[in-house]
């Protein structure tokens, strides 16, 4: 598994707006608030599958306590402004359910497939609207796919709305394949494979000790 430390990254974009990457820290749950409220209701919508109404002090808390031995949260902020601020948020939770369940919309997430040595992950991203179009997206998918990799996952997944063509584009582009959802009409079910058996049984073992 690639250290946290690892994982935080200063860039820059072409007009010169200074970045940063980094993991999520409980610290942050109030400026995850923030970014929520910054999101508008179709937003909430495309991420959420209904306009959630607000992000609320126990829901922000629990999705800043990050447990790296199944989960990996990753988010952009803003050094341009003071203080800095939150952008966007790339999150792969490891799945706890049984053999051929889809994971469900919402905030909270974790739901789909283990078997074996198979050890899947589901995906998440929101970005703010201000920041999209400029490879952000992709950036916080690449990273993403570097660390399951790093901890040994073997597969990939989400859902996204089928008329999310933006979301769809990204995840396409990044090798995931897209497929019809049991869990309703309009929703597409993205899987991306990524191997590495041996890895993936070590991370069993690990979470069972």
């Amino acid at each position: 598994m690639l250290p946290v430390r690892s994982l935080i990254e200063r860039l820059s974009l072409p007009d010169g707006t200074p970045l940063l990457l980094r993991p999520l820290r409980p610290s942050d749950w109030r400026g995850l608030q923030a970014g929520f409220a910054e999101l508008s209701p179709e937003d909430r919508r495309l991420r959420f599958f209904w306009p959630l109404p607000r992000l609320s002090d126990a829901a922000a808390q629990r999705l800043c306590r990050i447990d790296y031995d199944r989960q990996m949260a990753l988010a952009l902020f803003d050094l341009s402004r003071r203080p800095a601020a939150g952008i966007g948020v790339g999150r792969l939770v490891r799945d706890a359910a049984g053999p051929g369940v889809e994971s469900g919309p919402g905030v909270e997430l974790g739901q789909g497939v283990e078997s074996g040595t198979e050890v899947a992950a589901e995906l998440a991203l929101v970005l703010l609207a201000p920041w999209r179009g400029r490879g952000l997206g992709r950036l916080l998918l690449t990273r993403l796919l570097a660390w399951a990799r790093g901890a040994g996952f073997t597969c990939l997944h989400g859902l996204v709305l089928e008329e999310n063509l933006a979301a769809r584009r990204l995840l396409e582009s990044c090798g995931f394949t897209l497929r019809q959802s049991a869990e309703g009409r309009g929703l597409l079910r993205a899987e991306r494979r990524l191997g590495g058996a041996a890895q993936a049984a070590t991370v069993a073992s690990r979470s069972k000790a």
